[in-house]
């Protein structure tokens, strides 16, 4: 049951387009970013651009339909009802009925159509009440520009299912209708690339798929227990959260990839091989991708700083179960690399790069920290007070570092021992 139409009730077309055109704009926003972080090409760019602007359209959809419902926001006037039944009428006024009522106009806003020029035809009424042999409209039956019935009789109501009578300009259904199948399409775009890629990248998207949907369902019934349009409110910003916070996800995942990647190869005893992945960041001058790439964990053994002589440090080292940041997997990859040192010379780049290095290296240091000193470098150098000493301190406090001592014991030049 809904309530009559009658002359002089309101058309509008609510806030769904608008929503939708704006979460479609932070979509591209979002999947241009994502090709731009991780460097994507081709189909998969497409794939993640259009995967972005469905999930930002249909996002801002469900946001403004949720404050709508929740907080009754009137939708703007866009035009009223003119020509209504000439003996039929509803609280003194003309009834209104498909086909034979119209609106005199129709703005179209916000962000539908630009004023109206044909005929503003009502096309929706009920299924099983008639008037003048038409079906007889109420609140929310449609008219031809797209807009529906805003306000209606406030004691006389009209049961019976919605019939169509003619064409609807309905842009914000087929709008909609378009961004879940550019969705699905982007879906089964990405189902497709990772299906190319292998049996366990396949699964991963399956699983990350399953999980996506069993967690928005869940924020789905939270939505429910809450109120009538928090369902739509609460996935809506999930899934904007989600757009906005792709290029940020998508960058780490890339940087995770590739320092999986960069340091198997130097495990492997593939140097150049690792070198080829980080050069072009090294070339963008991307100091916090250099770094973020490298693995400069330990591997379970005893790591040791040292100030002077690399070489010899390393030694000592190695004779004490141990290593230095340069025998890591990521610090083998830039030791000694020439293009990294003409690409980034110390004062343009090449400081942060070891510095930042340097200090992850020791922030997960832990146990017993020997810092490995010759006569020359007594006290330490540079690298050490500026970015290694603050990450003993805070390790210490934080009880990862159970002892520290400086040692002088490497010679200022030749080998250990």
């Amino acid at each position: 049951m809904e309530p009559a139409a009658r002359v002089e009730d309101e058309i509008a077309h609510g806030y769904g387009m608008l929503a939708m055109v704006g979460g479609a704009l932070v979509g591209v926003a979002a999947g241009i970013a994502v090709v731009g972080a991780i460097g994507l090409t081709g189909g998969l760019a497409a794939v993640a651009i259009a995967g972005a602007v469905a999930g930002g359209g249909l996002a801002g959809d469900q946001i403004a339909s949720g404050l709508e419902t929740i907080f009754e926001l009137p939708e703007p006037t866009t035009g009223v009802l003119a020509v209504g039944s000439p003996n039929v009428f509803i609280n003194g006024r003309s009834a209104i009925r498909a086909e034979l009522s119209s609106a005199s106009s129709c703005n179209g806003l916000p962000f539908n159509h630009p004023p109206w020029l044909g005929s503003i035809i009502v096309r929706e009424g009920s299924s099983t009440v008639f008037i003048n042999g038409q079906p007889a409209s109420r609140l929310k039956s449609m008219l031809t520009c797209g807009a529906h019935i805003k306000t209606a009789s406030p004691n006389v109501f009209i049961g019976g299912e919605t019939v169509r009578t003619g064409f609807v300009f309905d842009l914000e259904a087929w709008t909609r209708g378009g961004l879940q199948i550019l969705g699905i399409g982007a879906a089964v775009g990405a189902g497709a690339f990772a299906a190319m890629a292998g049996v366990a990248a396949f699964g991963a998207f399956l699983g990350i798929g399953a999980l996506g949907f069993v967690g928005m369902e869940g924020v789905g019934l939270v939505g429910d227990a809450i109120g009538p349009g928090y369902r739509d409110l609460l996935q809506g910003l999930v899934g904007m959260g989600m757009v906005v916070s792709g290029p940020k996800l998508a960058r780490e995942g890339s940087i995770a990839s590739e320092r999986s990647r960069i340091s198997q190869l130097s495990r492997d005893g593939q140097i150049e091989d690792a070198r080829a992945i980080l050069k072009r960041h090294v070339d963008a001058g991307d100091i916090d991708g250099v770094v973020r790439r490298l693995d400069v964990s330990t591997d379970g053994q005893r790591g040791f700083l040292w100030s002077g002589n690399k070489v010899a440090a390393g030694q000592y080292a190695e004779a004490h179960g141990g290593t230095t940041l340069e025998g890591t997997p990521g610090g083998r990859v830039i030791d000694d690399w020439d293009h990294l040192n003409t690409s980034m010379p110390w004062d343009k780049g090449g400081e942060q790069v070891w510095g930042q290095t340097s200090a992850r290296y020791t922030r997960g240091l832990t146990g017993d920290v020997e810092a490995l000193q010759s006569p020359s470098r007594a006290g330490g150098g540079y690298v050490f007070r500026k970015y290694e000493m603050p990450e003993i301190e805070a390790g210490k406090a934080a009880g990862r570092i159970t002892s520290f001592e400086e040692k002088i014991v490497l010679p200022d030049t030749g080998n250990w021992p």
